[in-house]
């Protein structure tokens, strides 16, 4: 952008240049009696056709740089589209993350809760077989018995249990 706008400049003064040596070709005309006329195109006529050539390249330059802010600010406005999507993507990639965490944790509390399901289905279990080895022994439990199966439990069910049998 620097650079045309130092292009334009040069053109600029080019062209004030060739108007002003065109002025003083013809004030010298003006005061000078008509000499024959050159047997080529004349001086005036050469910074004429050279002012014209030089004012076309300024207006082609000027609608170059003219195409060329209209795509530099197509190119800044998908740029702002591209970082919107990109920061709207990264939102998006953090929200998946939290996600697969907390989904990993919920796995890891169902296969915490899952073991403890086992452990006591398997106490549960233990607890039944006993019970009715109790109910179906022909003696009666001794008390030393009943105890070790509560061991540390509540164990008036047990002896309400063998008061019955």
């Amino acid at each position: 952008m620097c650079e045309l706008r130092e292009e334009e400049e040069h053109s600029k003064s080019q062209v004030q240049e060739l108007e002003s040596r065109l002025a003083e070709l013809r004030s010298q005309r003006a005061v000078t009696p008509p000499q024959e006329p050159p047997a080529g195109p004349s001086k005036v006529e050469e910074l004429q056709k050279e002012l014209e050539s030089l004012a076309g390249q300024l207006q082609a330059q000027v609608e170059h740089k003219e195409h060329l802010r209209r795509q530099n600010q197509k190119q800044e406005q998908r740029l702002l589209e591209l970082e919107r999507e990109a920061k709207c993507q990264g939102q998006q990639a953090e929200l998946h993350q939290q996600i697969l965490h907390d989904m990993r944790s919920y796995c890891a509390a169902i296969s915490g809760v899952r073991s403890q399901t086992r452990q006591l289905k398997e106490q549960l279990a233990q607890l039944q077989n006993g019970f009715l080895r109790l109910v179906r022994s022909p003696a009666r439990p001794a008390p030393s018995l009943i105890r070790s199966l509560g061991a540390g439990r509540d164990t008036s069910p047990l002896w309400a249990l063998s008061s019955h049998l």
